[in-house]
């Protein structure tokens, strides 16, 4: 006699009476071919065949990419030796990385704040406490005039006069540009994904080694009215958290340093995201 117990979309056929000479590790066989039987045939298709991956190119395709490229990034051999580091390049690497960097650095280091700790007003250039420097020291040979266009279009900085700037926001919001958020967005979707294979990976072939962090809280009868409440919810408690983040991550982070001194480094974070669905 065998009952299912339905576990979110874990399905796991266990024997309701078990002899007494039944060992752990026999149910636990059981267990496992009963999850292995499920997800293989059923749950993992459904998520991916038809859910996941659709989602993923229909919004790749809304934002301009052709059938024929999103074919060629499928199929290409060269996917199945990737290589990280020609990973988030480009403008995804500057919104993900990059110029959150300069306000970061702008609001924290000593060098580029004032006698109250707060971002000092910078002159555009200069060798040591100017905003062309500011960005050097964030990313050598990075352009100031491309930051500051950038960084002045999404309102994290504002212009003092023609020689001069402020600091308006130590969080980057990319909402004033539809390209810009496009690429934060799709650098959040892979940066999640690390986890995903990270973790995959752990399960597969590493039992016992510790996977990346991640928990979600989810609750299928919120009502509808309170949604809005729960963003604003969700945005205090999250920037609060983040910027906890932020400062543990810079104060564990390395100047960079002739190749010879270098240690090995690692792109490290976390995120905080929001979901409503029917």
């Amino acid at each position: 006699e065998t009952w299912c117990g339905h576990l979110s979309i874990w399905q796991v056929t266990v024997t309701a009476k078990p002899s007494k000479h039944a060992s752990r590790a026999s149910r636990k066989v059981r267990s496992n071919v009963g999850i292995r039987k499920v997800t293989g045939d059923s749950a993992l298709d459904l998520m991916i065949g038809e859910g996941i991956l659709a989602r993923v190119a229909q919004m790749l395709m809304r934002l301009g990419a052709g059938r024929r490229a999103l074919l060629t990034a499928i199929d290409t051999t060269t996917q199945k030796g990737r290589d990280p580091r020609k990973e988030f390049t480009g403008l995804a690497r500057k919104v993900f990385f990059d110029y959150p960097a300069i306000l970061h650095e702008w609001h924290t280091n000593p060098r580029f704040t004032d006698v109250a700790g707060m971002p000092a007003k910078l002159p555009l250039r200069g060798r040591r406490r100017s905003f062309s420097a500011l960005v050097q020291r964030t990313q050598a040979g990075a352009d100031p005039e491309e930051a500051l266009s950038v960084l002045v279009r999404l309102r994290a900085v504002a212009r003092i006069g023609k020689t001069s700037v402020v600091a308006r926001s130590r969080v980057l919001n990319t909402v004033a540009s539809h390209d810009l958020t496009a690429a934060r967005l799709l650098s959040v979707v892979h940066a999640m994904l690390t986890t995903v294979e990270k973790n995959l990976e752990v399960t597969a072939r590493k039992p016992g080694t510790k996977g990346f962090y991640e928990r979600a809280a989810t609750n299928h009868r919120v009502d509808a009215r309170h949604v809005p409440e729960f963003q604003l919810f969700l945005q205090e408690q999250g920037d609060d958290f983040l910027q906890v983040v932020d400062d543990w991550l810079a104060a564990h982070s390395v100047a960079l340093k002739p190749a010879k001194h270098r240690v090995k480094t690692l792109r490290v974070g976390t995120g905080v995201y929001m979901f409503a669905s029917d």
